[in-house]
């Protein structure tokens, strides 16, 4: 409670916060619709679907010097970190969402002489979105582990990362333990955010990605 009276967590929370809600931003901006334009074609995905693969697996810290040696030591490198973790997630899932669409909708709509955008307006697009919803809660989870962790590496002035990293440093062990539940509190409010989000969008089929 100590660290809300005095204020003083609140300017960490407001970093992070920020960091990680630009990272995801860029993340999901260019994911969603690549994404989607991957899913049209299951040869397409197939062609690219090792790449992808291999550099989801890949932690995204193990590649901090790189990102260091390209965008430098500061908030830059964190988000450009961030961005990576939540892409390559958001992508998969909304090509998912194109790849399993029902295709007994799609021959209805062959049947109707549809074009190929009343096809994605009326009907791709909306059986893409529980699994677009999954990605985004997925990179949701990750992008706030790794700007965490990102912060603990760097330093930063601000940022609940550099705050932990600081706390253990100086064997405020309490303080550490404060801070990993105010994480988990953020991650919880966060995905509320995006299902709340999900129940407004997806109503028709329901709250799919909290079963």
């Amino acid at each position: 409670m100590e660290l809300f009276i005095t204020g003083s967590i609140l300017a960490d929370i407001s970093s992070t916060l920020k960091q990680f809600g630009v990272g995801f931003g860029i993340a999901a901006i260019f994911g969603i619709p690549l994404g989607l334009i991957l899913g049209f074609s299951k040869r397409g995905y197939a062609a690219f679907e090792i790449v992808l693969d291999f550099f989801r697996s890949i932690p995204v810290t193990a590649l901090f010097p790189l990102f260091i040696l390209f965008f430098g030591i500061g908030s830059s490198t964190i988000i450009a970190m961030v961005t990576v973790a939540c892409f390559f997630v958001i992508l998969i899932n909304s090509a998912y969402g194109v790849i399993y669409v029902n295709k007994t909708y799609l021959v209805v709509m062959d049947s109707l002489k549809s074009t190929w955008f009343q096809k994605f307006t009326e009907v791709i697009f909306y059986e893409a979105l529980p699994f677009l919803f999954i990605g985004l809660r997925v990179a949701v989870s990750f992008g706030l582990i790794v700007v965490v962790v990102s912060e603990m590496f760097i330093g930063s002035e601000f940022g609940l990362g550099s705050r932990v990293y600081k706390a253990y440093e100086t064997y405020l062990i309490t303080e550490v333990y404060a801070l990993t539940i105010i994480i988990g509190l953020l991650g919880y409010f966060l995905n509320k955010i995006i299902l709340i989000l999900e129940k407004k969008v997806v109503h028709w089929k329901g709250n799919i990605t909290a079963n």
